[in-house]
C-alpha cells in the first residue's frame, strides 16, 4: 500500500514537471514567433540574403523575395511601405505575383519610356488574359534593387489612376474592362495608404525634430 503511494506522487510530480516544460517551450515559441513577425521595417533594414535567412523555415521565398523588392520599390519610403503593405494584403502566391508584375511593368514603363508607356501597359494588360504571370518576373526585378528610382510618385499615381478609368471606358463592352477597373480601384486604394503614410512619417519625423531641437536648448 505504501509502495503503491509513492509511485503515485512520483507520477504525479513527474507529470507537473512535464507541464511545466511545456508551458516554458510554449512560451519561448511564441516568443520566437513573435520576434519572426513580419513588418515593412523589419524587412526593409534588411539584405535580400537577411531576409531570406531569418525567415527561412517560416514563409516562402518567393514570397520573401517580393516583400525585399516592394521596399525597393522606388526612393520614396512611404510609397514603398504602401506597396508593401498592399502585397501584404494580397492572398495567395499567385495574386502577389501578379500584383509585383504590375506594378513594377507599370513603374518602369511610365519611368524609361514616357512616350509610349500607354501602349506598353495595355499589351500587358491583354497578355494577362491569356498567360500566367512567370515567376522569372520577380528574379528580373533584381536588375532594381539597388537603384534609387526618383519620380514624383503622386504624379505617378493620379496618371496611372487616369489612364485606367480612360481604358475602363474605352473597353465598356469587353472583357478588358474589368482588368482596368481593377487597376484603376487597385491604385486608388495604394494613392489612399501612400498619403495616409506619408502623413503620419511627417508627422513623425517633425516631432523627432522639435525633440530634438528641445534637447538642445536643455529642456
Amino acid at each position: 500500500m505504501i509502495m503503491k503511494e509513492l509511485d503515485l506522487s512520483i507520477v504525479e510530480g513527474f507529470q507537473y514537471d512535464i507541464e511545466r516544460l511545456i508551458e516554458k517551450n510554449s512560451y519561448w515559441d511564441k516568443e520566437e514567433t513573435k520576434s519572426k513577425e513580419i513588418s515593412f521595417y523589419k524587412i526593409n533594414a534588411m539584405t535580400m540574403s537577411e531576409v531570406l535567412k531569418f525567415y527561412k523555415y517560416i514563409y516562402q521565398t518567393q514570397f520573401l523575395k517580393m516583400l525585399k523588392l516592394a521596399t525597393m520599390f522606388s526612393a520614396n519610403v512611404s510609397m514603398n511601405e504602401a506597396v508593401f503593405n498592399a502585397l501584404s494584403d494580397k492572398h495567395g502566391l499567385k495574386d502577389k505575383l501578379l500584383f509585383v508584375h504590375n506594378m513594377a511593368f507599370n513603374r518602369n514603363s511610365y519611368l524609361f519610356d514616357s512616350d509610349n508607356y500607354e501602349t506598353l501597359i495595355k499589351e500587358n494588360i491583354i497578355k494577362e488574359l491569356e498567360s500566367d504571370v512567370i515567376i522569372r518576373q520577380v528574379d528580373l526585378e533584381k536588375e532594381y534593387q539597388y537603384t534609387l528610382l526618383q519620380f514624383d510618385v503622386s504624379k505617378h499615381m493620379n496618371d496611372m489612376m487616369d489612364l485606367f478609368k480612360k481604358q475602363k471606358d474605352e473597353n465598356i463592352n469587353n472583357n478588358l474592362s474589368f482588368l482596368y477597373s481593377n487597376m484603376y480601384w487597385q491604385y486608388k486604394e495604394l494613392n489612399k495608404d501612400y498619403e495616409n503614410i506619408k502623413i503620419r512619417n511627417s508627422s513623425a519625423l517633425m516631432q523627432q525634430l522639435t525633440t530634438n531641437r528641445l534637447g538642445l536648448l536643455g529642456f
